[in-house]
């Protein structure tokens, strides 16, 4: 198996643990810390795509496109032409949400050679942070996906969730929020549980419909490539007020991401200024799949673009998959950047990438 051809890619709960040392302060005893973590989910990774490997078969397979209203975009933009993340929608000034959404519901589905479904590829342009904290460890909104889908279909199936683009989008809704709550009450559902209540019937539409399509002879091609992406120039003001806010944040054990976040800026700055800045690489994986393409990338690729790509796009369905391979952070929008605010401000690749 070429190992090039493996990717790995993240739903983005933030009810995951830490993989990276040094971005929080944590205890120094009774906890799994980073780099402890990451040996153990590499190896139970490991060990998976081994049995996979080894267990691999003929097969069937079909395609579909749902719905399911499930990303919603979460930037708000203002009368004096600036926008938030999370932004308050009840005041005077708001003026709309700044872009696309995408409720597209891709799926495939495989078939072992004797009919029996043994594994689902479900594709949602938005990132899993319906819970979006906490103490509890858990998948977000995909872990009732997979518990339904699972009781309904054979407790072996297994289910792979792709994040599309959705860099800029929540599954929680920016408005009317008192009519969504007493929806959610009144079906008794918790908010990861009514997400996955829409995903589900998504894709129950999908198999009804392409359940008697299943094929076996299908092209497969899988194509990696890595290409240099240029970085977004920082100015002058943002490293000034990056460094200020850098040294506000730095002997606060607290803050620890906060001003690691600002004195990233700070240290490409230096970087531009000193001529040491390399491209951004990016590998990207290219794949048909009969009449399907699935391409990735490393971003929080914000949905207009993967409104662009699935637009020019020759293939019957094309699948996105961000966050797969080294985080790269937001890549936002010409438009988003002229707004502001948290995912358009401190990332490295912009529109020209």
């Amino acid at each position: 198996f070429a190992l090039s051809k493996l990717f790995l890619c993240a739903t983005h709960t933030h009810n995951a643990p830490v993989t990276l040392e040094g971005r929080y302060t944590l205890p120094d005893s009774g906890i799994m810390k980073p780099a402890a973590y990451v040996e153990f989910m590499i190896g139970r990774v490991g060990d998976a795509i081994v049995e996979s490997w080894k267990k691999r078969a003929p097969g069937k397979v079909a395609w579909g496109l749902g719905h399911a209203v499930v990303a919603c975009n979460r930037r708000a933009t203002y009368a004096d032409g600036t926008a938030a993340m999370y932004g308050a929608t009840g005041t005077p000034e708001f003026r709309g949400i700044e872009g696309y959404e995408d409720h597209s519901l891709d799926a495939l589905l495989f078939w072992d050679r004797n009919d029996r479904l043994v594994a689902t590829a479900i594709n949602v342009p938005c990132p899993a942070q319906e819970a979006e904290g906490g103490l509890a460890l858990h998948a977000d909104f995909w872990y009732p996906v997979r518990k339904t889908l699972r009781a309904r279909h054979g407790k072996e199936l297994a289910v792979l969730a792709w994040a599309g683009a959705g860099g800029d989008q929540t599954s929680r809704p920016m408005y009317a929020k008192k009519a969504h709550e007493r929806m959610r009450k009144l079906r008794g559902l918790t908010g990861v549980e009514d997400v996955a209540r829409r995903i589900v019937a998504g894709w129950e539409d999908v198999f009804e419909c392409v359940r008697k399509e299943a094929r076996a002879d299908v092209v497969l091609r899988h194509l990696v490539r890595e290409i240099a992406l240029p970085h977004r120039k920082v100015t002058e003001a943002e490293v000034a007020e990056a460094r200020a806010e850098a040294a506000k944040y730095a002997t606060i054990p607290a803050q620890r991401w906060n001003y690691r976040w600002h004195q990233g800026v700070v240290e490409r700055y230096e970087a531009q200024r000193a001529g040491t800045e390399e491209p951004q690489r990016m590998e990207l994986h290219a794949l048909r799949l009969g009449d399907v393409a699935i391409a990735t990338n490393h971003f929080e690729l914000f949905t207009e673009y993967g409104v662009r790509i699935k637009a020019r796009s020759k293939t019957v369905l094309t699948l996105l998959v961000q966050l797969a391979g080294q985080d790269c952070g937001y890549l936002p929008t010409a438009r988003a950047v002229k707004g502001g605010g948290y995912s358009a401000e401190n990332f490295v690749v912009g529109a020209e990438g």
